[in-house]
């Protein structure tokens, strides 16, 4: 594990259950801690009376909390050496993790681009199918334009002939404004 403070304050975060639930000796991590004075002396004396090792482990995290990022750093490698057994075991799991989630990212990306891959020729038709049906939408839509103008000529052409015929059975009757006698 690359060991800045910043990943070990996060290891220590993630795994602070696990490490407190699995470090089976904690005297030899609480005296560490005490002498390189990473916890008051005052939990020393604390720890002596607690009866569970889960308990004494609470207490130490709970004292590093307030303690700056070296302080924690400094745990870890106490932990390190006292505890290697479990630490490699937290590390390993974490590498491992880490790498599904790689693996699960790529195999995500590929899928994704495969899926696309394999929807592109139905996308491709379908769009096909569509500009197709939009062509002979509009084909049918300017012939019937062209009907329509047919017919208004066709319509223009009897209403200019009928009134030519009013105005021709207008005069031929004698309404051209004669009197008749």
């Amino acid at each position: 594990m690359a060991e800045s403070r910043y990943q070990v304050m996060d290891f220590l975060q993630r795994h602070r259950d696990q490490i407190i639930e699995k470090v089976k000796w904690t005297g030899p991590i609480v005296e560490a801690a005490v002498s390189q004075h990473l916890i008051p002396e005052e939990l020393m004396h604390e720890v002596q009376r607690t009866v569970s090792t889960q308990e004494v482990m609470r207490m130490v995290f709970t004292a590093l909390e307030s303690e700056p990022p070296q302080q924690r750093d400094a745990f870890y490698q106490i932990l390190k050496q006292m505890e290697p057994a479990l630490i490699q075991e937290l590390e390993n799991r974490e590498a491992e993790h880490r790498q599904e989630e790689m693996e699960s990212d790529v195999g995500l990306s590929y899928g994704k681009t495969k899926k696309v891959e394999e929807k592109m020729p139905k996308l491709q038709a379908e769009t096909q199918r569509r500009k197709d049906t939009l062509k002979r939408r509009r084909l049918e839509t300017l012939r019937a334009i062209e009907d329509i103008e047919k017919l208004w000529e066709g319509t223009s052409r009897e209403m200019s002939e009928m009134e030519q015929m009013r105005k021709r059975h207008k005069d031929s009757n004698g309404y051209g404004g004669k009197d008749e006698d």
